[in-house]
């Protein structure tokens, strides 16, 4: 699915839509004649774990919309018009998914240019961004980075972020007075995981969880998907070098969630998920800073029990890695505004089904999401 622009000219009154090409629709005042300046309606997205479009709803993911930074470039030249902060004057429509921002008429230029639009980046963000020298590049902004907000202090933010991002949106001015509507839908800057592991109930074996970690996490969010530059990103100075805990994963226990910075290595030339493992099959022949999934455990061959709960066999240990990204054989790229749901089914001590089910940001029009299964033996 596809965004695509359309502009309407109506007398003094232009209308530059962003919308999707289909299931969603954005409401906006007929009558705008009595306003000035610029209006900034935004789509907010709705939850990323979507099954169908009946079961739409933000419930814990709902993002409130607490401040903006608007940012003018001219086009051609990419010379920065504007950069405006606003923190007051929101107003919400369709169940509060819509959020339109107006402005004074003399924020902005009645010129041809392309917006960005930064919601939720705090009052600090850009605040000297307009005085910075040769600031003039659009590519600067893309790599301004914003650190998550990390309630328990933790890098697998446990609580939801709340940065999000649209643009560029184009303009082109008729050169003519007139009043604009600009409408984007944004995108979150990050990604989530949910992580679950199960083991058959029926087996003669048993497996226990000892720890699951992730490991490569990048510390901030860039404001614009890959910071504007090429694979890979962020570069490994950047980036937590120990493993990351995700707490209570309990076998056949449900999931545990947790949101990261995307993390954009490449792809590699594995042909097979066996193969993703090996340093070799990495982006450039290497897996630096490729984030991965370590489940460790003691696996019992008999689940017969001694007086106490205490296992009568002395168990091994087991450890399973799974390098993560849109495919199980060469992609390794965590994308931000991504949903990806990773269910380890334990099959044996040296053998692992790992599920993964892929969800983007535009899930409230998909009936379906990506799944990708593979097995592998350790």
């Amino acid at each position: 699915m596809k965004n695509r622009v359309i502009i309407y000219t109506t007398g003094l009154v232009t209308l530059i839509f962003w919308l999707f090409v289909t299931g969603c629709s954005t409401s906006v005042d007929e009558d705008i004649s009595d306003k000035n300046g610029f209006q900034f309606c935004v789509q907010i997205p709705k939850a990323l774990e979507v099954e169908t479009k009946a079961s739409l709803g933000g419930g814990d993911e709902k993002i409130d919309i607490k401040d903006a930074w608007i940012v003018q470039y001219a086009s051609p030249g990419n010379n920065l018009l504007h950069c405006v902060y606003i923190n007051s004057g929101f107003t919400t429509e369709n169940t509060g998914y819509t959020v339109t921002i107006t402005t004074k008429n003399d924020q902005f230029s009645l010129v041809s240019s392309s917006f960005y639009v930064i919601l939720n980046g705090g009052a600090e963000l850009l605040k000297d961004f307009e005085s910075v020298s040769d600031n003039s590049k659009e590519a600067l902004l893309k790599k301004i980075c914003a650190a998550p907000s990390n309630v328990d202090g933790s890098p697998a933010i446990t609580s939801v972020p709340i940065l999000l991002t649209a643009g560029p949106t184009e303009y082109t001015a008729t050169g003519e007075a007139e009043k604009v509507i600009v409408i984007s839908r944004v995108y979150r800057a990050f990604a989530k995981l949910s992580l679950s592991v199960t083991f058959p109930t029926i087996a003669n074996d048993i497996f226990v969880v000892e720890s699951a970690t992730v490991t490569n996490i990048p510390k901030n969010m860039a404001l614009f998907a890959g910071g504007g530059s090429k694979t890979p990103y962020p570069e490994l100075s950047t980036m937590y070098t120990s493993s990351i805990s995700i707490k209570d994963i309990v076998v056949n226990g449900g999931k545990q969630s947790f949101y990261m910075p995307e993390n954009i290595r490449g792809t590699g030339s594995s042909l097979t998920f066996q193969g993703k493992n090996q340093v070799a099959n990495g982006p450039d022949g290497n897996l630096n800073g490729c984030t991965y999934l370590t489940i460790k455990g003691k696996y019992y061959y008999d689940k017969t029990q001694a007086p106490g709960g205490g296992y009568i066999q002395t168990p091994i240990d087991v450890e399973y890695r799974f390098y993560l990204g849109s495919n199980l054989t060469n992609d390794y790229n965590i994308r931000r505004d991504h949903h990806y749901n990773l269910t380890v089914n334990i099959t044996g001590a040296n053998s692992a089904d790992l599920r993964v089910t892929i969800t983007n940001g535009n899930v409230a029009v998909f009936d379906k999401v990506q799944e990708i299964t593979n097995e592998v033996d350790f």
